[in-house]
């Protein structure tokens, strides 16, 4: 293990990293690699080191890329979609889409559980390089949208001081 404060790389051949999240047991850790529309998973040893990756999940383009993501209380993956315009829930077992929320953005980036009871998910959104047909089409890109979900998030964890 490297001292505190101390980088050292775990993983390698990633064109954009994101959709870092942990399963509520710490037994797993999650990681997409968006322009390569996969999912990845490493197993978590006994210090929280993680082993080899695998793949987990493969996307398909037409439906969104995997972009920014966060694990429920059900140890779920729930990501957004990147040029898809919705989030997705995965089942952390099959690794297969259980769930699906329709959004008026096309390009969400990131998803975060909040609220008092962690069952409100903040979703956020790009319009970045966006044409104005573009735009016109989804009013809303750009901005930060809600919905309350039926299961919790989890809270995150306070780094150490």
């Amino acid at each position: 293990m490297t001292p505190p404060l101390q980088l050292e790389v775990k993983g390698r051949d990633i064109k954009i990293s994101n959709g870092v999240a942990f399963s509520p047991d710490r037994r797993w850790m999650y990681h997409s690699d968006t322009p390569n529309e996969v999912l990845y998973r490493y197993a978590l040893d006994e210090k929280s080191e993680p082993g080899e990756r695998e793949l987990f999940r493969r996307f398909d383009a037409k439906g969104g890329l995997p972009d920014g993501a966060a694990v429920d209380s059900e140890g779920y993956y729930w990501s957004a979609q990147f040029d898809g315009g919705r989030i997705v829930r995965i089942d952390p077992v099959s690794a297969q889409i259980v769930d699906e929320i329709a959004l008026p953005v096309r390009w969400s980036t990131m998803v975060a559980f909040g609220g008092p009871d962690l069952k409100t998910l903040y979703i956020t959104s790009s319009r970045e390089d966006r044409k104005a047909e573009e735009l016109a089409h989804y009013p809303q890109s750009g901005d930060i949208l809600a919905v309350e979900v039926e299961v919790a998030g989890l809270a995150e964890p306070l780094f150490p001081t």
